[in-house]
């Protein structure tokens, strides 16, 4: 059997872990919980047709093994070809493993029982998205972030009677929390130069595509289509099936690498598509990076390159923050909420409730706005449950108690791509050329990453096949 058989043969037993583990009733939960204040945690329920039963994982995990049999003893396979395949076999088995862990703690019986379903789930948990065994998290960068929201909170201020509620559960659920000497330099920004450096070479990199951007104030859904389209169109003939769709349902921009759409929700949660959102977002973040990246390995027979290799989502989604920060013009601090979250419940064991308590105040309190009307706030105080109740359950997915780790990606992507491009512009051997072919022309990968490295490499000098 070739290459692309097998991945074939892989991609039948991979799954989506966020779709196995999410629960199937989460809008009905959310609202017994926003109604119910007793509850410490919503009632979740994962009966959907998503949620594969825990036969389905291990039959999953038991074929993949097989396949992984079959590999090592083909002949017909290059050494790299090999090494290829190990690697999405081992992501489809972390995936199936961090999912069959979820159901097996959701179902033990005894105290026993979970303590131990929940040692092992934290395992897979890090094998998914830790790096090198350990959890990518640090306490005391949570502890500066935390801080950096409270310093915005002023109590003397607040003027609503549901303001100070808030508030008072913020200061109980934070009461074993020492923020107070959190350093701010925890947290990692890049320098002003490092932005600006970076910010010339995209424009550059990507002018043929920018050029494209009328100059208007605002556009619609389908406007933003159109133009996504017309760049396709003109642009990259006969390089990728990409094509861009409006979508009713959506409320966030997004890419499938599958099916190479990309959605443009008609009622965007982030507000209206400013020609700031369609250049630094929609153009910056989705087209240039989370798109782009793929198409120069769409017709190379090697689909990992081009819908991702197992492990690139970090440094993919890190690329496409700094893109879109570079674009704007200024560094917007990414992922703090869902950072705190896992956090509290990773270190400080904080129940749902708990969490849910602590995210909406430190959400919702630090954007206080004194001269808003009685419907204004009320409006923004609901919206405001909603985020705090979703960034909850992302943070508990699957369980609804212990930390998923899988949203530190948010803050962790953006640092680790930073950082990457600050060393490489500071390097005495400095190339343009090099470091932005390296970024956006070496396929779904993760450059940072020596194994995802030698993988692109032996393609280019052709062990392929």
């Amino acid at each position: 059997m070739n290459l692309q058989h097998y991945l074939q043969l892989v991609n039948q037993h991979d799954i989506s872990v966020y779709d196995v583990i999410s629960a199937s009733n989460l809008q009905e939960a959310q609202t017994e919980f926003l109604a119910n204040l007793e509850l410490s945690r919503p009632n979740f329920q994962y009966e959907g047709p998503k949620n594969l039963p825990l036969h389905k994982l291990r039959n999953n995990l038991t074929a993949l093994k097989q396949i992984n049999g079959q590999i090592a003893e083909d002949p017909a396979l290059s050494a790299a070809e090999r090494q290829l395949l190990a690697f999405c076999v081992k992501g489809a088995c972390d995936k199936n493993s961090l999912a069959a862990g979820t159901e097996r703690y959701r179902k033990a019986r005894s105290e026993s029982g979970r303590i131990c379903a929940g040692d092992r789930l934290r395992q897979y948990n890090v094998q998914c998205y830790g790096k090198d065994g350990q959890i990518p998290i640090n306490h005391d960068t949570a502890l500066a972030m935390i801080k950096h929201f409270m310093s915005q909170i002023n109590p003397h201020e607040l003027s609503h009677k549901a303001d100070h509620q808030i508030y008072d559960q913020l200061v109980a659920g934070l009461w074993d929390v020492r923020w107070q000497h959190a350093q701010p330099e925890q947290i990692y920004h890049p320098s002003t130069d490092t932005m600006q450096r970076f910010a010339e070479l995209v424009e550059e990199h990507f002018a043929y595509i920018l050029r494209y951007l009328p100059e208007q104030a605002e556009f619609s859904a389908q406007e933003v289509c159109d133009l996504l389209n017309e760049i396709l169109r003109t642009q990259f003939i006969c390089q990728t099936k990409f094509k861009a769709v409006v979508d009713s349902q959506r409320t966030a921009l997004s890419v499938d690498q599958i099916t190479r759409t990309i959605y443009v929700p008609e009622k965007r949660s982030g507000g209206a598509y400013t020609h700031k959102v369609v250049k630094s977002i929609v153009l910056g973040h989705e087209f240039c990076t989370h798109a782009y990246r793929g198409i120069p390995y769409e017709n190379s027979g090697i689909i990992p390159f081009s819908q991702g290799l197992p492990g690139y989502e970090d440094f993919d989604e890190g690329l496409a923050k700094c893109v879109e920060q570079t674009l704007c013009g200024e560094y917007r601090p990414a992922g703090y909420e869902h950072y705190i979250n896992i956090a509290l419940a990773e270190f400080h064991f904080k129940d749902f409730r708990q969490i849910y308590n602590i995210s909406l105040g430190l959400s919702f309190l630090s954007r206080h706005r004194p001269d808003e009307t009685e419907v204004e706030h009320q409006q923004r105080l609901e919206k405001a449950q909603t985020l705090a109740f979703s960034r909850t359950h992302r943070a508990l997915r699957g369980t609804g108690q212990l930390p998923y780790f899988k949203d530190l990606t948010y803050f962790n992507s953006t640092a680790l791509v930073w950082q990457y491009i600050e060393q490489r512009l500071n390097d005495p051997n400095f190339n343009a050329t090099d470091l932005m072919t390296d970024l956006f022309e070496s396929g779904k990968t993760d450059i940072s990453n020596f194994r995802h490295h030698n993988l692109l490499e032996k393609y280019r000098n052709g062990e392929f096949g």
